[in-house]
């Protein structure tokens, strides 16, 4: 059956959009003109930009995996992931796959042991944050180290030993008679907040070196930040909260995002 259109409510449709000559455009085009000079801060998955306006061009800074010891610690933090993905590997599917995995991992685990030292951290990553934590940084990495090696050595022993009740008692969380003095899960959080902490550090003194206009200022964050449902709300991203922490109290604020939730820390006279 042939398709037919109403010419004036077509025209009625054309009007506001789908097309150069639309009122949608025109809005579009008065909103440009009217912001040109105006400050824009853009958030990608791994760098800030900053473009001042007039068309000027902009500064960038990196973050996550063109930061510096970001993977070295991230490696770390995944031993316990990688760990429980044996685990399930072996008790869950049955896959003796799970064995040879198991020495891989050993033997990196043992590689990485050897290479770390507060030296490696102080003079070859050179982290200006972590400038004299070198050898508690490298403190914490041996002892995760070490004990990913012991479990995967009990494990590769004896097959019966890799099972999710081990693993939570003897590696990720301790548990009754468990020699374990500091839990994986700590490590991993541990790991992670250094990460964040060199990433906040150089983001926030970057934001302070660019002298942005805040009142002025718009911040799109645009991209993926890890997983496809991290990052997605303004209080699980650390993206937002850096964009947000150099502006003023006294900044006015407006969002519009989705699913919309408040930023983390503005107050709540100005949130909308």
């Amino acid at each position: 059956m042939p398709s037919h259109e109403s010419p004036e409510l077509v025209d009625l449709f054309t009007t506001y959009t789908a097309g150069p000559g639309s009122i949608g455009s025109h809005l579009t085009r008065a909103a440009v003109e009217h912001g040109s000079a105006d400050p824009l801060i853009v958030a990608t998955s791994a760098d800030f930009a900053h473009y001042p306006g007039d068309g000027r061009p902009p500064t960038v800074e990196g973050f996550r995996l063109s930061t510096r010891g970001f993977k070295e610690l991230a490696g770390v933090s995944h031993l316990g992931p990688a760990v429980a993905t044996l685990v399930q590997v072996r008790e869950k599917y049955g896959d003796a796959g799970w064995r040879a995995e198991a020495e891989r991992l050993l033997r990196e685990v043992e590689r990485s042991r050897a290479a770390n030292s507060a030296a490696l951290w102080r003079e070859t990553i050179a982290v200006e944050a972590y400038r004299g934590r070198e050898q508690a940084i490298a403190d914490l990495v041996d002892y995760a180290c070490a004990v990913t090696a012991r479990y995967l050595r009990a494990a590769l022993a004896d097959e019966s030993y890799l099972n999710s009740r081990t693993l939570r008692e003897d590696y990720l969380e301790g548990g009754p008679g468990a020699q374990l003095p500091v839990p994986v899960d700590r490590m991993m959080i541990a790991t992670s907040f250094l990460a964040g902490l060199d990433i906040s550090h150089r983001v926030l003194r970057w934001f302070t070196t660019q002298k942005i206009d805040w009142a002025r200022a718009m911040v799109v964050i645009a991209g993926q930040q890890g997983r496809p449902t991290a990052g997605v709300t303004w209080n699980t991203s650390s993206v937002a909260t850096m964009s947000w922490a150099p502006r003023s109290t006294n900044c006015p604020w407006s969002v519009s995002t989705w699913p919309r939730t408040p930023p983390p820390s503005p107050p709540p006279s100005t949130a909308t």
